[in-house]
């Protein structure tokens, strides 16, 4: 079994060091920011910690929120010019809809300006902070791979979780050369043609779009290997359903593409692993995409394609019921056949809770027989 965890604060040499005996494979850090993650000595002494006992520390990178509010590396993502944009000229910033617009700060997918800024900007975390195993990587702060998160703002934001966001003037320059002056699709319907097929000129398009994120998280794990780091995450939605709001989010059939990604990685000596960040929780909020993840991951561990894929046991809710969580939610991962969980440790760690996580996470560990590489737990 593969264990790590998500953790916005700095550990201690003693949770270091119960996270060791517990089994934790890697620590993903969530630093706030350059700045706080190279001045504060408390991230990196613990993640020396950490990597003296043999657990792997993956840097959550780029950090999106810190082109939110002011300029860095010449780029702001409340500038229209770099934000992605949909058909009616309304933007992910704060100048569209009431200032509520940049509550996911993402750059365009498609900007090489953009690229370019993000790449750079690896060298600094690098040279002036601690040494890390590996790099978390996304494309925006949250697990979306576009801005489609607009639940909460009203009837015409959450128009915004059916549109694609490709509207803006590098990525319709880059549409117009790959198709040729084809018109770009505005929404995502109509999705199922009469015989139950997708309509195969909107397919190509989404196709294109959805390889603007696959395509993005490739180039920056790129910059990783580059730099030496070999441990490569990423988060990944198994929303698998040809449904628009898939579509806008670019997750519909998504298996094949998380796949390649990952295999870019291994090939290039890297050790690739997805993480779904939230699943089991859906099932009252979404049941919807609940059953489309539970449906997904299966497919995603299995043969072809053989996944290294964390799944999240949720155990950042309540410390009095994380052991029972980590127990329920454990075994479900592990007869979808994924490779291990990730595990918040915030409300339960350094608590009169750890024992009883301890001992569920070991409960759980022999019903994770192998992971994807066919390794014993």
């Amino acid at each position: 079994m593969i264990l790590s965890t998500v953790s916005s604060f700095p550990h201690t040499v003693e949770e270091v060091e119960s996270l060791a005996t517990m089994g934790f494979d890697y620590i993903c850090v969530r630093t706030g920011g350059f700045k706080k993650y190279a001045e504060d000595k408390e991230w990196s002494a613990g993640i020396e910690v950490a990597r003296d006992l043999g657990i792997k520390v993956l840097l959550t990178w780029p950090w999106y929120s810190e082109f939110a509010f002011t300029e860095r590396d010449g780029l702001i993502i409340s500038d229209p010019h770099y934000s992605c944009k949909a058909f009616d000229g309304r933007t992910n910033t704060p100048s569209w809809h009431e200032g509520v617009g940049n509550h996911c700060p993402q750059f365009s997918l498609w900007n090489d300006e953009v690229e370019e800024a993000l790449v750079a900007d690896m060298g600094c975390w690098l040279e002036e902070g601690p040494e890390v195993d590996g790099v978390h990587i996304a494309v925006s702060d949250s697990d979306r791979n576009y801005p489609t998160n607009w639940w909460a703002h009203g009837d015409k934001a959450i128009e915004g979780t059916r549109m694609f966001w490709s509207f803006d003037e590098a990525a319709q320059v880059k549409w117009d050369e790959y198709s040729g002056g084809a018109p770009m699709p505005s929404w995502s319907s109509p999705v199922i043609t009469p015989d139950g097929e997708i309509h195969p000129e909107l397919l190509r398009f989404y196709r294109w779009y959805q390889d603007g994120w696959i395509g993005r998280i490739t180039r920056l794990a790129d910059t990783a290997l580059d730099a030496g780091l070999k441990h490569i995450s990423t988060w990944w939605l198994p929303h698998n359903q040809w449904t628009e709001i898939n579509m806008a989010n670019g997750s519909a059939d998504s298996v094949a593409a998380i796949s390649s990604w990952c295999q870019h990685v291994d090939d290039r000596g890297g050790t690739s692993m997805p993480m779904v960040a939230f699943q089991y929780g859906l099932a009252p909020q979404w049941p919807i995409w609940y059953a489309d993840g539970m449906e997904t991951i299966p497919v995603a561990c299995a043969e072809p394609y053989n996944i290294r894929l964390l799944v999240g046991a949720e155990a950042d809710v309540s410390g009095d019921i994380t052991a029972d969580t980590i127990r329920k939610h454990g075994r479900l991962t592990a007869e979808m056949g994924a490779s291990g969980l990730l595990c918040g440790v915030r409300l339960w760690l350094g608590t009169p809770f750890e024992a009883e996580v301890a001992e569920a996470l070991a409960t759980i560990r022999p019903l994770f027989a192998r992971n994807a590489n066919g390794e014993t737990a």
